[in-house]
């Protein structure tokens, strides 16, 4: 089986408008933790909103109804209760009223990204005055910020302003890291490099 974030590339915006819901109403054992704890985690890597303590919500797309069927037998090997339905509004509130849930909590996600790129930033200005010092861990860190941010955008299924702003972001991290990068080549080796290669004679 992929990966729960591979699962969820394509957005809501790619299927019917309005959108259909899958609520997962779910009830497991007070004891072990441990499967009530697995399950709250998966729901909020899915990106799932908890809506009035048991019940869960997500749009409705195959991606996400095949998730949530896959966890609803987990569940129910856990002893657990679960109740998977396909409904087209949760009363009383609105599908925009829902669509506000999913995008405070993706901005709740995004902002540590936001951060880690601004912190990182910070360490490239450090890392200018000290050039020979920290250049690896800070691309380590870089990268990892990379692969949270893709994480959650799959998971945005409404295209939130908050992860404009953190891709955004995260491309001038990035542009700051390459002009960082080019900075500390030797210098004949980026003269070598601007230069186009010659012609071959004819």
């Amino acid at each position: 089986m992929r990966s729960w974030e591979g699962r969820l590339r394509c957005r809501v915006a790619c299927y019917r408008v309005p959108v259909r819901w899958l609520t997962l109403l779910i009830s497991l054992p007070a004891s072990p933790t441990r499967h009530r704890v697995a399950a709250w985690r998966k729901l909020r890597r899915m990106g799932a909103v908890n809506l009035r303590g048991a019940a869960w919500i997500l749009p409705e797309t195959p991606e996400t109804t095949e998730l949530l069927q896959w966890l609803v037998q987990e569940i129910r090997a856990a002893k657990g209760e679960a109740v998977l339905l396909h409904v087209d509004q949760i009363e009383p509130i609105t599908d925009e009223q829902l669509r506000r849930l999913f995008d405070q909590a993706r901005e709740a996600d995004y902002q540590p990204i936001i951060r880690g790129c601004r912190e990182a930033v910070a360490q490239l200005d450090r890392h200018r005055a000290a050039p020979h010092t920290g250049g690896d861990a800070l691309k380590a860190k870089a990268e990892g910020i990379k692969r949270e941010l893709e994480r959650i955008r799959s998971i945005d299924y409404f295209d939130s302003s908050a992860g404009e702003r953190a891709r955004a972001t995260w491309e001038a991290l990035a542009k700051r890291l390459a002009a960082a990068e080019a900075r500390s080549q030797p210098a004949g080796r980026r003269r070598r490099a601007s230069v186009p290669p010659r012609a071959a004679p004819g």
